[in-house]
Formats: structure tokens, C-alpha cells, sequence
């Protein structure tokens, strides 16, 4: 059943104020539940658990099928103001407050009705980005909590690439007596803090072309191998950028494949005489993934950043 557009924005004055109250929930309710995630055809269930404690952030994924695995990370909010959220170890969509103000730029925001996910009713949120470098979300936003109750992301015709539901969820409750483990009391985040830009020109290999609103949030060298890893956000979605360079670079082929919303797209290049392989790995479509590679410099070469 749906509604009108006018009768949900008496509650919300706008769809970007929706995704505000949403972010900060995401971030500070104490809630459980199964979710199914499906890509490419197959489709994995997950528990997931998070609690939020004073100013630390908790959570842990477990698979429920298939082989064994688990996930856990946590965090001090205020430490760590800009970390990619919780629900982001395993596929599963994420967003803060901070992320939210780096992508609105970059897409548009329209509140499209109401949906029913988990017994629970939520507002469904059209995200459109504003080029065609990008992909399309569906979210359904929980009416009561506010928290994402389910995520699909379209490729640029509208077709659906990749789903994450909520098929169970308890909000609150006992959830607010239990104790974080040990590890996680002291407030001492165990990931990685830093998604500010970083300036290309301190690194070897430089990417000349990105959507409008990417910035670089991480880079890495690895010296014994020739392998340079860049990662890229708008906020909303991401991509690694791997330069491989020197012998290791010419036994691997040019190819370009995707995995659900998953494009991977990797090319050889020719720099000054030296060959190189680069590869393009994130949600974005194939033609963005094939700029992006090849749009690749030295260091040394005059460049833009994006």
C-alpha cells in the first residue's frame, strides 16, 4: 500500500532531512536482527548485532549459512567522526552523518511512498545520482526507528543489482541491558579512522579523472610488490583504485566483469615505457570503472585533483 508523497512529508519536511534522522539513528539504537543479501543470483542471510554505548558504536555480523564467519567492529563516534559506518564490513550498506553531507551534492533525494519490511512499515527513498557516473538506490527506511530496513541498489535502467533486507529486527528492548565486550569498553576503535581527503600529489600514481564529489579517503603502498591500492567515496558509494607495476604488471590481462552492483574493470597501460596494470574495483558502472583506470599518471606528470 502506498501513500502520497504529501502525507509522508508532514512528518518530514524533506527527503534529505528522512536521511539525517536516519544516519543518526543508525548510529545510536540498539537493535538485532537477520538479514538476506543477495547478488548476482545468490543470496547469503547474516545476524547482525549493534549496540550503542555512550559514544562507542558496536557491531558484529555473523553468516548464518554457508561457510563460517564472523565480523566485528567498533568505534568512538567522536574519534572516529568520519569512519565509514557500522553494517560495512560484509557488503552490507552504511551511512553517517558525515557521509551524508559528502554525497547530497552528488545525487537527488525523492520520497516515493511506503513499503512493509520485517512487519514493519517504511518509507521508501529514491536516491538518483545526478550524472551518469553513479548508481541508483531504493531504500526503505524504518517509520518508527528511522534505521534502513532494506537497500537496493539499480544499475543505470532501473534493473535491481543488489538487495540487503532486514527479514527480522528487534529495536531496543533487552538489546539496552546487554554489555559491550571488553574489547570494545575502552572506546579504542579498532578500524580505520581516516576518510579525509588525501592529497594525490604525496602519492606515486595519481588518478587524473573521477566523478565529481569522489575523494581519495585511503592509499597504500606496498613496496615488495609494486602494488599501489587507492580507495575512493562519495560518501554513498566507493572504489579501490590497484596500480601494479614492474614484471609483476605484465602476465595479468585486461578484462572488465561485474558482481551485482560490483563493476571490476582492469587495463594495461604504457607509461613513458614502463607497463603497468591497473584495476578498478567498486559500485560504479563499467564505462565509469574504464575512465577512471585510464586516466592514470606518475606523480610526476602534471595533474588535477578531483
Amino acid at each position: 500500500m502506498f501513500v502520497s508523497h504529501f502525507a509522508i512529508s508532514q512528518q518530514f519536511t524533506s527527503a534529505y532531512e528522512l536521511l539525517a534522522e536516519m544516519t543518526n539513528s543508525a548510529d545510536r539504537l540498539n537493535y538485532s536482527g537477520l538479514v538476506t543479501y543477495e547478488k548476482s543470483g545468490r543470496l547469503k542471510t547474516l545476524k547482525v548485532l549493534h549496540l550503542a554505548r555512550d559514544e562507542i558504536s558496536y557491531e558484529k555480523i555473523v553468516h548464518v549459512d554457508g561457510p563460517k564467519g564472523e565480523f566485528a567492529q567498533w568505534r568512538h563516534r567522536a574519534a572516529c567522526k568520519g569512519l565509514n559506518p557500522m553494517i560495512s564490513g560484509n557488503d552490507l550498506p552504511s551511512l553517517n552523518e558525515d557521509s551524508l553531507k559528502r554525497f547530497a551534492g552528488s545525487y537527488s533525494f525523492e520520497i516515493r511512498g511506503q513499503s512493509r519490511v520485517a512487519s514493519r512499515i517504511g518509507t521508501l527513498l529514491f536516491i538518483k545520482p545526478n550524472d551518469q557516473f553513479r548508481l541508483p538506490y531504493i531504500l526503505t527506511i524504518d517509520q518508527q526507528s528511522n534505521l534502513i530496513l532494506k537497500s537496493v541498489i539499480l544499475d543505470l535502467s532501473g534493473k535491481p543489482l543488489e538487495r540487503f533486507q532486514f527479514i527480522e529486527i528487534a529495536i531496543g528492548g533487552d538489546l539496552d541491558l546487554l554489555e559491550l565486550p571488553a574489547s570494545a569498553a575502552t572506546g579504542n576503535s579498532n578500524s580505520n579512522c581516516n576518510l579525509g581527503f588525501i592529497e594525490q600529489e604525496q602519492r606515486q600514481w595519481l588518478v587524473d579523472w573521477v566523478p565529481p564529489g569522489f575523494v581519495m579517503t585511503s592509499s597504500e603502498k606496498n613496496e615488495a610488490s609494486d602494488h599501489t591500492t587507492m580507495v575512493f567515496s562519495d560518501g554513498l558509494a566507493s572504489f579501490s583504485v590497484f596500480v601494479i607495476s614492474g614484471s609483476k604488471s605484465s602476465g595479468l590481462p585486461s578484462f572488465t566483469s561485474s558482481s551485482g552492483a560490483t563493476t571490476v574493470v582492469s587495463v594495461k597501460l604504457n607509461l613513458d615505457g614502463a607497463p603497468i596494470t591497473v584495476s578498478v574495483v567498486g559500485e560504479i558502472p563499467q564505462a565509469t570503472g574504464k575512465k577512471i583506470a585510464q586516466s592514470i599518471l606518475q606523480s610526476s606528470e602534471t595533474t588535477k585533483t578531483p
